[in-house]
């Protein structure tokens, strides 16, 4: 009975622990659309955790590609395979989200490296404060 009881209050523990990173984390959506991410300047706190959920509404696919600004973060262990040499691709009509935490203040380069798009003006700026 006594072993039930401090089985049952580990679990607890870290379910509530889990809760408390989950609560840390701050979510910023990212529309990417034909031609234009919105917002266009995505403004983040240094040190923080987020979750960076990236909206695809169009019939095109996108990608959210901001090669300095990923190598400055920390990308959470399971979304690593969606960021490739900063870049993360999102197909028509789906949504990415990526877990990370920002490191480092600066202002980062944001485009879509689909042919022509970021001639069409696809193209923004993170900026870490």
């Amino acid at each position: 009975m006594m072993l039930s009881r401090n089985a049952a209050l580990i679990v607890l523990a870290g379910a509530l622990c889990a809760t408390g990173a989950r609560a840390q984390t701050q979510s910023i959506t990212v529309t990417l659309s034909s031609y234009d991410f919105t917002p266009d300047i995505v403004s983040l706190g240094a040190g923080v955790n987020y979750r960076l959920h990236l909206v695809n509404g169009s019939a095109r696919d996108h990608s959210f590609s901001a090669p300095e600004f990923f190598a400055a973060s920390t990308v959470d262990a399971q979304d690593q395979s969606k960021v490739v040499k900063g870049t993360v691709e999102v197909p028509a009509n789906t949504s990415v989200d990526v877990m990370l935490r920002t490191n480092a203040p600066g202002a980062y380069t944001l485009r879509c490296d689909h042919f022509l798009h970021a001639m069409f003006g696809m193209t923004g700026r993170i900026v870490v404060q």
